[in-house]
């Protein structure tokens, strides 16, 4: 009896420790927030410009460990140019070409437990007077990987795996920045 159940006690255990390890999910998105909760953003016009700048973060979800990844992103509804892409302290190789990027980590990034990994933030800006309606950016797959069709991810032991992506972050209309006085600066001093 004992044996039986030290057996059963070991193909469960061996169960749980090949389901943990197994990849149960992996999402790669384009967020308004580091944290990969807010899909849209109202931007703020520059002072006295018809432009306007923002940042957006491109966060990947996995239960699993994460060492780099590929995809692109595609912007409709408005022109824009990226004014800077900062890998968020931790990585250290960024290919960014018209095709794709491939963004490599200097260390490996966990993602167990729903944990969001911010790969990129890039800041953009809108560089037409875009004034109605709304816009998207959204993550497609990098036609530099094979297969093309799909975005990936490596984990910590340099094995590609998919990764489908996750929605559009919606771009309003940008509003105007908030005017600034005299009259405000004298309200100070009361």
């Amino acid at each position: 009896m004992l044996k039986k159940a030290m057996f059963l006690t070991l193909v469960l255990l061996i169960g749980v420790v090949a389901a943990a390890s197994a990849q149960t999910g992996c999402t790669l998105g384009v967020y308004a927030d580091e944290g990969g909760t807010n899909a849209t953003i109202v931007p703020v016009r520059d002072l006295g410009s018809p432009t306007a700048t923002f940042d957006v973060y491109y966060v990947i979800r996995v239960e699993d460990v994460v060492l780099g990844a590929a995809w692109y992103r595609e912007i409709s509804g408005f022109q824009a140019i990226t004014q800077s892409i900062d890998w968020m302290s931790y990585g250290t190789f960024l290919d960014n070409k018209p095709e794709g990027w491939r963004i490599g980590l200097g260390q490996c990034q966990i993602g167990y437990g729903g944990a969001a990994i911010t790969l990129l933030k890039e800041t953009i800006t809108i560089v037409d007077d875009y004034s109605g309606g709304t816009g998207t950016i959204q993550v497609i797959p990098n036609v530099l990987q094979e297969p093309t069709n799909v975005t990936t991810y490596a984990d910590c032991s340099g094995i590609l795996k998919e990764c489908p992506t996750m929605g559009s972050l919606t771009i309003e209309s940008p509003i105007p920045a908030p005017g600034k006085s005299f009259g405000a600066v004298k309200a100070l001093f009361k």
